[in-house]
């Protein structure tokens, strides 16, 4: 379609106007030069402008515009960031698209910009290889004498009250006894192992107590019998008190353990949302624990071939924590024949002697257990860790 040629001639633009007036709804309504619907009157609005003196030109027809004579310039910038917001340094990044794909390592402050990318679109790209070495918290400082005094006091309070049962009800007798055994106890040396390590041997020594056809009334926990569930505890707790490594790695199998309850599935029955699941909240209570943060998922890689030393060690600790039990259970067994008669009542002194014997029983029981029950606990959690780590990638 032909178009008026500038500048326009006012009169004949006025008699155009006049023209078209009439035709339009309503009328007067100005011509739209986009809309379709005003395609034959824009035509007739030309003809009458041209009619009345007013210049026109051809206009040649659009064509397609073709490719700019320089590309615009495309960019890529990647950044690496632990959870506390410290770079993860010198790590490798991958890069893949359809038209662009490279490798490389990003610098000390976890960055890297690429340059004259082709294009940006439809591209994916990953971090591995991070050569920062993880290193977990240490453990507490060792405690003051006082607050090993007051926790071995919570310990001696436990046996002089279960050993005497119903006959525990004089406080002044109580306390004479729990001075007595903690007079023959190293104290600051064995501190919090020994009030940990009792605590979870509490339960232990009770089940062994007990006569079989109670024994068999307590329900399996995660596919297990009830005796290697009370081990796995006390495990955990031993290995939270070996030095560097140790609330570490009592902090994953914590974490592991907890996520199969809440699911209730051991992890051959976890899916894979499940276990991707799972290996995201080891990886953050690793970094919550973590003094340095570095590569986590190495460091879980590389847990089970530190499982047989650590257990070992943690068998160390749990058999001084049940040499602590007897020793006490025996000076409250010489205890009560001591007092026999005076503080204590005949029929009370029998009883308290008879239960120190029957915790003497559960405490040899233990023992015999302890080796069985360390190879037995080593391997449901190599099993567990296994099945959590397999597939995953070479980090």
């Amino acid at each position: 379609m032909p178009r008026a040629k500038r500048p326009l001639n006012s009169q004949a633009v006025a008699a155009a106007n006049a023209a078209v007036s009439s035709l339009t709804d309503p009328p007067g309504r100005p011509l739209d030069p986009a809309s379709p619907a005003d395609v034959a009157l824009r035509r007739q609005w030309m003809e009458a402008y041209a009619a009345a003196g007013g210049a026109i030109e051809d206009v040649q027809p659009s064509r397609p515009v073709g490719k700019p004579s320089t590309d615009c310039p495309h960019w890529l910038e990647l950044r690496y960031l632990h959870c506390n917001g410290t770079p993860v340094k010198r790590a490798q990044y991958h890069v893949r698209s359809p038209a662009f794909s490279t490798d490389g390592a990003l610098d000390e402050s976890g960055f890297v910009h690429l340059g004259s990318v082709p294009d940006i679109s439809g591209f994916a790209y990953w971090f591995d290889n991070d050569p920062e070495v993880y290193q977990p918290k240490s453990p507490q400082e060792p405690p003051s004498q006082k607050e090993v005094v007051s926790t071995l006091d919570a310990i001696g309070q436990w046996i002089w009250g279960t050993v005497q049962g119903d006959f525990n009800k004089d406080q002044s007798v109580s306390q004479i006894a729990v001075d007595t055994v903690l007079g023959l106890i190293p104290l600051v040396d064995q501190g919090l192992d020994v009030r940990d390590l009792i605590a979870g041997l509490k339960d232990i020594i009770e089940f062994y107590s007990e006569d079989e056809d109670q024994q068999s009334k307590h329900p399996e926990v995660l596919g297990l019998p009830y005796e290697v569930w009370l081990w796995i505890g006390v495990f955990l707790i031993a290995i939270g008190c070996i030095p560097e490594l140790g609330s570490a790695v009592k902090g994953v199998l914590k974490g592991l353990i907890r996520f199969l309850q809440d699911a209730a599935k051991r992890v051959f029955d976890l899916t894979p949302a499940q276990l991707r699941r799972l290996w995201e909240q080891l990886i953050a209570i690793l970094n919550h624990v973590g003094v340095q943060q570095g590569n986590v998922q190495r460091w879980l890689k590389q847990l089970p071939g530190r499982l047989n030393s650590l257990m070992d060690e943690a068998a160390q600790k749990i058999r001084g924590g049940l040499d602590s039990v007897r020793e006490m259970v025996t000076k409250a067994e010489e205890y009560a024949q001591r007092l026999r008669g005076t503080l204590l009542s005949e029929q009370a002194a029998q009883e308290v002697i008879r239960r120190t014997q029957q915790y003497k029983q559960a405490l040899t029981r233990a023992y015999n257990r302890l080796d069985q029950m360390k190879r037995r606990v080593n391997e449901w959690i190599r099993e567990q860790l296994d099945r959590v780590l397999e597939g995953k990638h070479n980090f």
